[in-house]
């Protein structure tokens, strides 16, 4: 692989992180509004389960998904 490839690669590594964390946060602001406003006429249990998955997709995926990349470069060399 290319030094450009490798840069392309961590780019769009980058990017991807930055979506799921920007879908995790969307996902948990929503949750909240369920939750406290009663948003969209949902049940609070909807909003509890939006809230919990977007702070996972926030917190949890990322670091999850870098450490699966990080082991399979490893295993490449």
């Amino acid at each position: 692989m290319t030094e450009e490839e490798k840069e392309a690669l961590a780019k769009n590594r980058f990017f991807l992180l930055g979506i799921v964390r920007l879908v995790g946060a969307i996902f948990a602001m929503v949750g909240l509004a369920i939750i406290f406003n009663g948003f969209a006429n949902q049940p609070k249990i909807v909003g509890y389960g939006l809230f919990i998955n977007g702070m996972i997709g926030f917190a949890i995926l990322p670091m999850m998904i870098a450490k699966k990349w990080k082991n399979d470069n490893q295993h490449k060399d």
